[in-house]
């Protein structure tokens, strides 16, 4: 073929090729999807997936959708998740404790209004209302765990410690049963998880979840010693979540009005007030307006005895108390030094019900 007859062949052999190719960019545009542009005029998380979150195992994907943060009078006192596609969220319920606060939440849609629908003081829990930011929004939302995990299971909470967002810890289940701890500042005890793990301040109402993005817990707060955090997390357990979710109304969580202490646990001139291996839980504190306080329970009295029944740790106690119903009266046993050993009868109150301290 001659040099001329290529030349004027060169047009026809091109003009396929580019027909071809603008086919074929037509449909490269029409199968991929459009970028999104938030339209929010509001503040909060990006309300469409990023691009950094492909890939990332399936407890982020599922809490950076469902994640929220609470605002308390415009402050971001903790971190929230949505548990239905209407729209209702769980928290800690110290994270929004208090009556006439304005709370919000920071969404994946945007910043919303939030109310306080229903409470369990006994477990730190609070299920909170969003507001929807638009007509026929559904809220994406964590589910919860069939059964609560074993000891050694691994466990991954998202939150916002110490202001910053969306940061994954993680920490493993130590304790095979539920246990009480006492929260100084809201003067109550509350059943909880131990979790071996790091729980910064801002993580209070995170989820705590498994690996599939399934929840077993709500943070609720850290031990501490000498006011140093030890690395053991409290986490509302899971079957107080799933009544509180079911219901959606406060519980009613019948409570002494006292803090206590293992006898073993004190100092020795405490423990030569009795005679040797004398056994016993010591009221550390009395709720000042509590029902103990009311009965004439005093700060330092030994509590051996709960209805005829002997007691020597705190979960003997308070397992006991928390079978109860609020309104009933409970007999304690309570030696004192040099006198013999008295009855106090104390009616048990709620602690729903109860006025709750005002902190700072």
């Amino acid at each position: 073929m001659s040099a001329l007859t290529l030349l004027l062949l060169a047009p026809l052999l091109a003009r396929p090729l580019g027909v071809w190719e603008q086919v074929q960019h037509a449909l490269e545009g029409w199968l991929q999807p459009p970028v999104v542009t938030p339209t929010l005029n509001t503040s909060g998380p990006v309300p469409v997936r990023r691009a950094a979150e492909d890939g990332q195992p399936e407890f982020y994907r599922k809490a950076m959708d469902a994640t929220i943060e609470v605002l308390v009078d415009d402050h971001l006192n903790g971190t929230g998740f949505v548990v239905s596609p209407g729209g209702y969220a769980m928290t800690a319920a110290h994270v929004v404790q208090g009556p006439g606060r304005r709370i919000e939440a920071r969404t994946r849609l945007g910043r919303v209004a939030a109310e306080v629908v229903a409470v369990d003081l006994g477990h730190d829990i609070s299920l909170i209302k969003l507001a929807s930011p638009g007509p026929g929004v559904v809220w994406s939302h964590l589910e919860l765990a069939e059964a609560p995990p074993v000891v050694g299971t691994q466990l991954f909470l998202l939150g916002t410690p110490i202001y910053r967002h969306h940061v994954v810890l993680s920490g493993h289940v130590a304790r095979a049963d539920p246990t009480f701890e006492y929260l100084p500042d809201e003067q109550r005890y509350v059943r909880i998880m131990h979790m071996s793990g790091m729980s910064p301040p801002g993580t209070s109402g995170s989820p705590c979840m498994l690996s599939d993005g399934r929840v077993v817990g709500v943070v609720s707060g850290h031990m501490l010693y000498e006011g140093s955090f030890v690395g053991v997390a409290f986490i509302a357990p899971l079957d107080a979540m799933r009544r509180l979710s079911q219901r959606v109304e406060d519980a009613r969580t019948p409570s002494l009005g006292v803090a206590v202490e293992e006898i073993w646990e004190q100092p020795e001139h405490y423990l030569r007030r009795f005679p040797p291996r004398t056994e016993g839980l010591m009221a550390s504190l009395v709720v000042p307006g509590g029902p103990a306080e009311a009965a004439g329970l005093r700060a330092e009295d030994l509590i051996t005895h709960i209805d005829g029944q002997r007691v020597s740790e705190r979960d003997q106690l308070l397992s006991f108390v928390r079978a109860q119903a609020p309104g009933q009266v409970v007999a304690l046993t309570v030696q004192r030094p040099h006198e013999a050993a008295v009855t106090v009868r104390v009616k048990l109150d709620a602690l729903e019900t109860r006025p709750q301290p005002t902190n700072p």
